[in-house]
């Protein structure tokens, strides 16, 4: 996550593709996509949250971010809302699982929920403000 030519990918180039091509669209909902996987492992697992490289993954965001400033269409992909969904449970320190086996809950309390660090909340909430400002 934090490889600094997927970093610069991410906030130099994607921002000024223009995505209102059709030709564009699979690229753009494959990106999304994987980004969404990604911080759903993130999300639902808080053993992988605790190795998460935050400064790496407010990065990322960043770039949906620029993306989405420029290009304010993509508030209507179904990838990218689950993405900002996820993205808010991860701040709001959720720990993004359903389990009801005693052994689940057991592990659960064993590693605890860590909120990511203020970069990453900072980008987060740029993003929801610009998301609820794109819908309108």
């Amino acid at each position: 996550m934090s490889c600094k030519g997927l970093l610069k990918y991410m906030t130099n180039i994607l921002p000024i593709v223009d995505w209102a091509a059709e030709a564009l669209r699979p690229t753009l909902l494959g990106i999304l996509r994987r980004l969404d996987k990604t911080f759903n492992k993130i999300y639902k697992k808080p053993s992988i949250r605790r190795y998460t490289d935050w400064y790496a993954a407010g990065e990322l965001i960043k770039g949906v971010y620029e993306i989405l400033s420029e290009h304010p269409f993509i508030v209507h992909i179904p990838h990218f809302k689950a993405l900002i969904s996820t993205c808010q449970g991860i701040i709001v320190g959720d720990s993004g699982t359903t389990a009801t086996a005693a052994v689940d809950n057991f592990q659960q309390s064993i590693i605890p929920v860590e909120t990511p660090p203020p970069h990453f909340c900072a980008i987060v909430i740029r993003l929801l403000a610009l998301h609820i400002l794109a819908i309108g």
